[in-house]
């Protein structure tokens, strides 16, 4: 009978152990890709789920009327020639002519065109008052803009109305 030596039993011992790593480090695997899959497709269900959420709520969003920031959207449509005349009494001052719309299926209240006036010496704010306009309605406007804090460099126009009177 041969003799076993101690350098035999340290190899086979040293080779269960690496049969035995070698088992487990497989089923670890095993276990993290059936996860990752998974884990997959709870992402994939979430991302679609998502997405249809976002679609919903830009939708809501539209027929409500309100912008990205849930603002409420003015109907208002306008169509105005804007010029920067000279004055006599003033540097100069807006001139404003044109139509304002009122888009939408409803009645819009305190209906107004602020213009913001932007000068040499300050910002100057200015309102052309519209009034209520009836749904679809057309209004005919002319407007000056006169502001007595210097030359007008340049000008905003923001619409702006409320849905209750």
């Amino acid at each position: 009978m041969q003799r076993v030596t101690k350098k035999s039993i340290a190899a086979v011992f040293v080779l269960i152990i690496l049969a035995t790593a070698t088992i487990a480090a497989f089923l670890g695997k095993t276990a993290t890709d059936r996860t990752n899959s998974e884990l997959s497709k709870k992402l994939q269900d979430t991302t679609q789920k998502l997405e249809i959420l976002t679609e919903n709520y830009t939708d809501l969003m539209n027929i409500l009327g309100l912008n990205s920031n849930g603002a409420l959207g003015l109907p208002i449509q306008t169509r105005l020639g804007i010029k920067l005349m000279e004055g006599i009494r003033f540097p100069n001052y807006l001139w404003i002519t044109g139509e304002v719309e009122n888009t939408a299926n409803i009645t819009l209240y305190n209906v107004r065109l602020r213009f913001t006036l932007y000068t040499t010496n300050d910002t100057d704010v200015k309102e052309d008052i519209l009034g209520t306009m009836q749904p679809h309605q057309i209004v005919t406007t002319r407007y000056t803009a006169y502001t007595s804090l210097g030359t007008i460099i340049s000008w905003k126009l923001e619409p702006e109305a409320t849905y209750e009177p």
